[in-house]
């Protein structure tokens, strides 16, 4: 779930507020536009107005890969141009929501999507794409794991943490390629993918692959059967990834409704 800031609502709730989006299209340039009217500035750029429209309705909370379909215009071919001059698939796309005041200023912003471009389609007159989160990359439903009572991790298998701009240490928790706008702590998204934590943090580096980990046990020892138990010794069962109680249910016969050694009415 995502945090949305107090100031962020007390804008929202004011009659002299309009909403709007901004988005960033990180191709080989990238492109910033918004669907309002005007040209909007924020964060030290332009995002310029262009006939764009989308549903954000279209996110859910099933296990699927999210994605969004955002029709871009596309009357003087510019779209098409670029789509033949360049390949966009996997390029960053960040959404969010813009609240402006009377004068246009950008008042509050929430990071309400951030994905990659996956698929086109159009015509002369516009294009649809397809914009999905990170879980297209691996082209099936998430999450994927099996019902059992040991870990089904991999040992060890951490999540990254690197060095923030403010000398502190940071471990990723949500997969992400490194972008100006993920960076701790001078991207203006950042929290929605690194927590200051940890003290293994190596450099930051632009275009990397980061990935939140699973295990994520950094300790000294060099075993682990899977089990609860040896997840108990290596005090790390808050990454426990089995069911734990799962096998002492496995012969037991368990009765809904009235119990078994009751009368019927």
């Amino acid at each position: 779930m995502k945090s949305i800031s107090s100031e962020y609502f007390h804008h929202l709730i004011s009659p002299e507020i309009t909403k709007t989006h901004l988005f960033k299209f990180e191709f080989s340039h990238t492109h910033y536009w918004t669907e309002f009217p005007n040209n909007i500035f924020y964060n030290n750029q332009w995002y310029l107005s262009k006939g764009i429209k989308f549903d954000i309705a279209q996110i859910s909370s099933a296990p699927n890969v999210d994605s969004i379909n955002i029709d871009i215009d596309n009357v003087n071919k510019w779209f098409s141009n670029l789509v033949f001059s360049e390949r966009l698939a996997y390029s960053p796309v960040t959404i969010w929501s813009a609240l402006l005041d009377n004068n246009l200023r950008v008042v509050g912003a929430l990071l309400i999507f951030y994905g990659y471009y996956d698929t086109h389609d159009g015509n002369q007159r516009a294009v649809q794409c397809r914009i999905a989160d990170h879980r297209q990359k691996w082209k099936m439903p998430t999450p994927r794991g099996i019902s059992g009572g040991p870990c089904r991790w991999t040992f060890k298998d951490a999540a990254n943490q690197i060095i923030g701009t403010d000398t502190l240490n940071y471990f990723c928790i949500e997969d992400h390629i490194a972008t100006a706008l993920n960076r701790p702590i001078t991207g203006v998204d950042w929290r929605s993918f690194w927590a200051q934590t940890g003290s293994l943090g190596a450099a930051w580096v632009l275009g990397t692959d980061y990935k939140a980990g699973t295990c994520n046990y950094t300790g000294g020892e060099t075993w682990c059967d899977q089990s609860w138990e040896r997840c108990t010794t290596l005090v790390n069962t808050a990454y426990f990834g089995g069911y734990r109680w799962l096998p002492y249910l496995a012969d037991k016969e368990i009765w809904w409704g009235r119990g078994k050694n009751r009368s019927k009415m």
